[in-house]
């Protein structure tokens, strides 16, 4: 039985704010630059980026435009707002990224209702010293239902407090915004790509688990910090905001199921070394679900499916497994040329990096998991 202090928790974490704020980072660069929010914040240890094609745009990696859509949609029915922030630090210019352009055009091309475009760069000026012309922004961003900031900094900068500047101004306008309003917004942190970490041979990663497992933070006001170990993906960002403003977004409700020939077959034959606790039949929904219920230590977190795709290569994610299969190659045998596709599969999370590849263990399950991805 949950207790009326959880019960309290969760009516705040779920009822509908007036405002979200949304921190993107382009890469991760984190330190102790994030410790207020870990002290304050519920934190997504296992959460996966799930477009990480070379090819995707901006918007891609939180469900493409179909996503933004339909957010748009739900917003501009409540006639609410939206603005978009282009921050940048360490000596990097607006400019110098053009893809940011991207997520302005997305955006509206989506009809996400962005009623202005703002370029700042911090580390010289405060928000609430703000330079020439910012100040005549800071009415429409603080009173925008949805701020959208795009941050950026410059590695290669011999300061290494770019991501450090960055919270420090958004925090600036943050206490601008509270002094006009009582309400305090929703604050989520997060980054577009992790670390590309160099792995020598044998030990050489099978797909980068750094680059595309990312942290998420969601400061939701209700003063608890906690680490929820629940799988998230990036596509779930846009309707844990439209939660969070008091709607629900539609879905496709789709359920991928595996066949019952697979579940009899697992079923009548204890003795294979498929059988185990681990490889039960999957019936996992691979629907984008809002984060709110899981802001503040949930009781019960179920397992679900999310679908990885990157260059040359698709997986499936779930909370015991990754199953990783590679573009078909040309093979020659016999004087033949044919088309072969690799599949693996890793144990998780206790093959962190993808070293292990258990497919020819757990056949069934990487037999399922395939049908899933079809």
């Amino acid at each position: 039985m949950m207790t009326k202090n959880s019960d309290a928790m969760d009516d705040h974490a779920t009822a509908a704010v007036s405002s979200v704020w949304i921190v993107i980072f382009d890469r991760l660069s984190f330190d102790e630059s994030c410790d207020q929010l870990d002290l304050e914040s519920t934190f997504f240890e296992q959460f996966m980026l799930q477009d990480m094609k070379s090819t995707a745009g901006r918007a891609d990696l939180f469900g493409g435009e179909s996503a933004f859509q339909k957010l748009a949609t739900v917003m501009t029915a409540s006639e609410q707002s939206a603005v978009l922030i282009r921050l940048t630090a360490n000596g990097r210019g607006a400019d110098d990224n053009c893809e940011r352009e991207d997520m302005d055009a997305a955006m509206r091309r989506c009809g996400v209702p962005v009623n202005s475009v703002v370029d700042f760069h911090c580390g010289q000026t405060e928000a609430s010293q703000p330079q020439t012309g910012w100040s005549s922004d800071v009415s429409s961003v603080v009173s925008a239902n949805l701020v959208w900031i795009e941050a950026s900094s410059d590695p290669a900068s011999e300061s290494a407090n770019g991501p450090r500047d960055i919270l420090r101004f958004v925090e600036d306008l943050l206490r601008i915004r509270s002094s006009q309003h009582a309400k305090p917004p929703v604050l989520i942190v997060t980054c577009r790509i992790g670390d590309n970490l160099q792995v020598r041979e044998p030990l050489e990663f099978g797909v980068s688990e750094n680059r595309m497992h990312v942290p998420l933070w969601i400061r939701h006001g209700a003063g608890h910090a906690c680490r929820v170990q629940a799988l998230a993906g990036s596509f779930d960002l846009l309707p844990t905001v439209a939660e969070f403003l008091g709607h629900t977004l539609p879905h496709e409700g789709v359920r991928p199921r595996v066949t019952s020939g697979m579940a009899s077959e697992n079923a009548s034959d204890a003795s294979d070394a498929d059988e185990s606790p681990l490889s039960s039949p999957l019936q996992l929904s691979a629907d984008p679900m809002s984060l709110v219920r899981l802001c503040g230590a949930p009781q019960v977190c179920t397992d679900r499916l999310l679908k990885l795709s990157g260059d040359g290569w698709k997986a499936a994610r779930t909370e015991h497994f990754l199953l990783v299969i590679s573009d078909p190659v040309k093979t020659e045998s016999d004087g033949h040329d044919s088309e072969e596709s690799s599949r693996r599969l890793f144990v998780k999370p206790d093959d962190r990096f993808n070293v292990s590849d258990v497919a020819g263990t757990y056949v069934t399950v990487a037999d399922e998991l395939t049908g899933l991805l079809e």
